[in-house]
Formats: structure tokens, C-alpha cells, sequence
């Protein structure tokens, strides 16, 4: 169990800081903003102009350039949506005042640092919260369900397809998610996500070999193409293929065989959470649409911010419980692991 916040156990607000002004405006603060009893009082960032810009949009009373400008201000939790390499430091000033942290992923730019966060956050006994949002849709849900209730049977064989093309690719853009330094690149960005939700789907994995590579004209220090396999403690083997530069595809595609059936999980649309699920059986001469979603992405906000707002919503409720909460800094650290034993291809 973790510390539950004195102020919120009471059945106060509880008061929240927000850092970052990209991620953190358009996705973190909005989906805090969906739960009843949270108050945001600061959102906190370095950039002046986007930052006070995006405060006047939601609301949000304070605005401050670093955690020491928060100094005089009650907070009961903080929710983190900065770049890797800069996440430590902030995740170790929460640390310092005891205060919950919801984070995003990769946990950090390298293995020692989020190690080294992991491992205080737990001997403090913080409660941490991580922003893995592929398992909080209803179409992977639904899978994790059938795959328990053992409809494909044993499960043998795991394939996933992640091709697309990023924004910072299409525009060329150089920055923290197209450097390794910074804990950008395809495998740290993108694969964070695959290696977390393998292991939620299938259980634990024993071993993995992962490889990444970018083309020898690629002007960015990352990795575009990124290709795994592995074994889980079940016994089944699973091989996954990533490219964040990929022109004129948008395909992702988790697909689960087992010894009785198939389970496919498809988005090959522009909204990033719209999965469709269908359960094809042996002896049945036709899949079965367990899940059918609209591929087109939503108009009216980003569609992250109802998924996010299911793990921001367990973390709200930890802090008054003092429960802990999945994913945490636990599950991240071990998403961190398997992509710090990756390779680099010549």
C-alpha cells in the first residue's frame, strides 16, 4: 500500500499539478479534468507562451516554470507528461514531497535512471501511476477476457504488425522523440507500448531479442525500425514489427493464435486507439466480430483522453485508498528493461 493523501482521504479536492504543455494540455490535463473530486491547480512548464496559452484554454489558475515555483502551493499529486530524459527529475522532486506521481512512458531516457526512480518511489512508498492507454480500449479488454476464459485454447502464437508513419517523421522534425539521448526513437516511443501490452495480454516474458535499425540517410540519432521476438513463461512464441517511417500505411495489428482459434486485433485508421476484435474458432466457418469499432478518428477531441482518463480515474482513487495502482512504476521499470537489452543493427 502507498501513503493516501491526508487532504483527499478527508473528502477534500485533490489538488493537482500538471507538467508539461504539449502532451500534458491536450491529453493529461483533459482527462484529469473528466474526474469529479480532482482540482488542477498549476500546470507547469518551461515553454512561457504555449504554457500560459494552454492554462487560459482549461481552466487551470497557476502556471510556473519549474516544480520550485509550486513551493508555496498545497498539492496532493502531480501528472507528468515531459520527455523521457527530463522525467526523473521532476518524478525525484515529487518524490522529495511525498506526493503521487502519474507518469508517462518510457519512464526514462535510460535503464539507471529509471531504475534509480523505481526503486525510491517504492522504498518511500509513493503511488505511481503510468500512462499505458492500449489496454484501457474495450477491444483489448475483450481480448485479455476470451484469451483468460480460454476461448483459442492454448495459445501458441503472437504476431503484431505497428507500421505508420509519426508526425515528427512526415514533417521531418528533429527533437526529443526522433533522439536516443532523449528516450525518442521508435523501439523507446513507440515498442514501450507493445512490450507493455504482450505481457498484459500474454503473461510474462522469459526472453526476448530485439533489434533496431533506421536507413543510412535517416538525419535523425534514432531508430525507425524495430523488430522483436520472443518467448513467454507460457511456452508461446511471439514476433513483433515496428516502423515509425512508414509512407502510405497505417497498420496495427495484434494477431493471437492458439490451438483452437485466432484473436485479431486491427486499427489500420488515424485514430490510435480504435482497435476492432474478431475471434475466429476451429470448426466455425466464419470470424466472429466481437469487437466492431469506427475507424474514422474523432472530430471533436483527442480520442487518448477517455483512455488515459481510466488510468488517471484508478490513480485518483489510490490516492484516496492508498491502494497501488497498474500500471505503476513497477511495470514500466520492466518495459524498460526489455528495451535496454536491444541492439543496435549496423
Amino acid at each position: 500500500m502507498g501513503n493516501a493523501s491526508a487532504s483527499a482521504t478527508r473528502g477534500n479536492p485533490v489538488r493537482l499539478a500538471i507538467f508539461g504543455s504539449g502532451y500534458g494540455s491536450y491529453v493529461t490535463a483533459p482527462a484529469f479534468q473528466r474526474i469529479p473530486g480532482v482540482e488542477i491547480v498549476a500546470l507547469c512548464s518551461p515553454h512561457a507562451d504555449r504554457r500560459d496559452a494552454a492554462a487560459a484554454r482549461l481552466g487551470i489558475p497557476r502556471v510556473a516554470a519549474s516544480f520550485t515555483d509550486l513551493n508555496d502551493i498545497a498539492l496532493d499529486a502531480v501528472a507528468i507528461a515531459v520527455p523521457p530524459h527530463q522525467q526523473p527529475g521532476i518524478v525525484e522532486q515529487a518524490i522529495d514531497r511525498m506526493l503521487p506521481i502519474f507518469a508517462e512512458k518510457p519512464l526514462a531516457a535510460d535503464l539507471a535512471s529509471a531504475e534509480r526512480i523505481a526503486v525510491r518511489a517504492a522504498k518511500a512508498g509513493v503511488i505511481t501511476a503510468v500512462d499505458f492507454i492500449f489496454p484501457e480500449t474495450h477491444a483489448f479488454t475483450e481480448t485479455r477476457r476470451l484469451l483468460t476464459a480460454g476461448a483459442i485454447g492454448q495459445l501458441r502464437h503472437v504476431l503484431v504488425q505497428w507500421h505508420f508513419e509519426s508526425y515528427d517523421n512526415v514533417h521531418q522534425k528533429a527533437g526529443w522523440k526522433t533522439a536516443h539521448e532523449s528516450g525518442g526513437g521508435a523501439l523507446a516511443y513507440f515498442g514501450s507500448h507493445i512490450l507493455y501490452y504482450l505481457e498484459w495480454l500474454c503473461g510474462p516474458i522469459a526472453d526476448a531479442e530485439i533489434a533496431c535499425a533506421a536507413p543510412h540517410d535517416y538525419t535523425r540519432p534514432a531508430d525507425t525500425l524495430v523488430g522483436g521476438q520472443m518467448r513467454f513463461d507460457s511456452g508461446a512464441v511471439g514476433q513483433f514489427s515496428l516502423c515509425s517511417a512508414a509512407f502510405g500505411v497505417q497498420r496495427h495489428q495484434i494477431t493471437l493464435h492458439g490451438a483452437d482459434g485466432v484473436l485479431t486485433l486491427k486499427n489500420f485508421s488515424g485514430n490510435p486507439v480504435a482497435f476492432s476484435l474478431s475471434l475466429m474458432r476451429r470448426g466455425h466457418p466464419a470470424a466472429e466480430i466481437i469487437v466492431q469499432t469506427d475507424d474514422e478518428p474523432s472530430t471533436t477531441e483527442d480520442p487518448r483522453i477517455s483512455v488515459s482518463a481510466k488510468i488517471a480515474s484508478r490513480f485518483i482513487d489510490a490516492i484516496r485508498s492508498g491502494e497501488r495502482v497498474t500500471p505503476s512504476f513497477i511495470d514500466a521499470l520492466r518495459v524498460q528493461r526489455l528495451i535496454s537489452s536491444a541492439h543496435q543493427l549496423d
